[in-house]
């Protein structure tokens, strides 16, 4: 993966984006609400693994994980609550660019 630019110079030089489909990247990130919620968020890195469990054995096959990972302890509720909208909004785009199911994959954790 590349660090990629998304044609927004605020974001592509505040955040480090890596990806291997910038087109499907550009149009994740064409919601300026979810470029908001992900500016709110401080020190975490957001990404989508490809088929790994860790909650588990694994999951189905072509079912991905979007993981995120922060330094520190969160503590404030409003943080954790806007890294909630920025989950949702997120599934929600990846749904809308065919990049994730529109059905449920039947995944239990």
């Amino acid at each position: 993966m590349q660090d990629l630019e998304v044609g927004d110079p605020y974001f592509d030089q505040s955040f480090v984006i890596k990806g291997n489909n910038l087109g499907k990247i550009q149009a994740l990130l064409a919601d300026p609400n979810l470029k908001q919620l992900i500016d709110q968020q401080s020190r975490i890195s957001l990404e989508v693994r490809d088929d790994e469990g860790w909650f588990g054995g694994g999951f189905p096959e072509g079912v991905d994980e979007l993981y995120f990972q922060r330094v520190g302890v969160m503590k404030d509720v409003s943080e954790l609550k806007a890294l909630f909208q920025l989950f949702c909004l997120s599934l929600h785009r990846l749904v809308r660019i065919d990049s994730a199911y529109e059905n449920d994959p039947n995944v239990k954790l």
